[in-house]
């Protein structure tokens, strides 16, 4: 069986998995440190991966089983079923990059079961239940598609994609803004940059990080030359006079990835925008602030999907505010990317698959809301 079939059999018995009520969900979520802390205690007690986990730092598992318990709260709370299995395959394969051994995995998942059953009410512990015993029935599947598959290749390279990635590899920082400089001499040279160039060699940056060819202190390190280079460009090609309304960019609460964010923002502005960037994790509570006066856009960013109920929380505010009655709310990040049904679930407008298709909504809108007014 191929890769690709055998994935397609556990997407399909996961779908099949019962619904998980509300209630239940709920429970789940408000212990997810109570039940992080139980797996800390079961797993650093298990002998038989002593040796193996002596090799990771203990914050780094710690780490993992609170983002395993926020990432299931989501999973649980939203039914995403489809997201579950592919978020495992990565997992499994970023995971092992990293130095966990294969059978740390089920380590953990029994160990979430044991911590489900004592933590939460019967009745939640028994809807919660049949998902970690999923997990655990196709532990051995899940060890076989993270060796065996591969995140799709890119498209076609610009001609400053090899040598820009190779100096954001070597952490040449003058490299990558003299690059820069040389690849945007104009306004008309920025999206082709940014989505042609810095997009595909982020994209890689993060593959090579996954399958632990780079450390994560590179990848940061990665991620930060990117943000001056685009801060070198924003003053010199994309400042502009706005002649549209006003859009609000901002990441999700807890969310730290903005690069997407940033070039949404850059984008809008070239196109005339009004932008408030607020950049990386917003309280929900500061937008109250960020939409006064209202915009007429709220975009929102979330890479890591334990960060969508922080979106749905962002929405719900905005919608409850009946001075924001008119403005339009779009969503974009890897978050949504196996869901393209999940943003209208959670009350935005849209989904921007990628930074282009965000700047489009946005500007038909905008143009349907100035021909309404004539």
């Amino acid at each position: 069986m191929t890769a690709g079939s055998e994935l397609d059999r556990l997407l399909d018995e996961a779908t099949a998995l019962p619904a998980v009520p509300a209630a239940a969900a709920a429970a789940y979520a408000s212990r997810c440190e109570r039940l992080a802390e139980q797996v800390d205690k079961r797993i650093e007690a298990h002998l038989g991966l002593r040796e193996a986990l002596s090799r990771v730092p203990a914050e780094v598992r710690r780490v993992n089983h609170r983002n395993h318990a926020r990432f299931m709260a989501s999973v649980l709370t939203l039914g995403a079923w489809e997201v579950m299995v592919r978020t495992v395959v990565w997992v499994y394969r970023s995971y092992q990059a990293r130095g966990l051994p294969a059978d740390y995995f089920p380590c953990v998942v029994e160990s979430f079961l044991e911590a489900v059953q004592s933590e939460l009410p019967p009745d939640a512990a028994a809807a919660v239940a049949p998902a970690y015993r999923f997990l655990r029935k196709h532990h051995s599947d899940f060890v076989a598609l993270a060796a065996s598959s591969s995140p799709p290749p890119r498209g076609t390279p610009s001609p400053w994609y090899d040598r820009f990635l190779s100096a954001l590899l070597r952490s040449d920082m003058p490299a990558v803004l003299s690059l820069a400089r040389e690849a945007v001499t104009d306004r008309t040279a920025v999206v082709p940059f940014y989505l042609e160039t810095i997009g595909p060699a982020m994209e890689e940056v993060g593959r090579l990080w996954e399958t632990g060819r780079i450390s994560t202190a590179q990848e940061h390190i990665a991620t930060a030359m990117v943000g001056r280079a685009m801060a070198a460009l924003y003053e010199r090609h994309i400042l502009g006079t706005p002649r549209r309304g006003r859009a609000v960019v901002a990441c999700a609460t807890g969310e730290f990835h903005e690069l997407g964010a940033r070039m949404v923002a850059d984008l809008l502005e070239m196109d005339g925008w009004d932008v408030r960037y607020a950049g990386a994790d917003v309280p929900v509570e500061n937008f109250h602030l960020l939409c006064s006066p209202p915009p007429f856009l709220v975009a929102l960013s979330a890479s890591m999907y334990f960060h969508v109920p922080r979106v749905r929380d962002i929405i719900a505010a905005l919608r409850s505010d009946p001075t924001l009655a008119g403005t339009r709310i779009i969503v974009g990040g890897r978050a949504f990317s196996d869901q393209p049904e999940l943003p209208r679930r959670i009350g935005a407008d849209a989904w921007g698959a990628s930074a282009e298709d965000a700047v489009r909504l946005a500007r038909s809108w905008w143009e349907e809301a100035q021909a309404g007014a004539r």
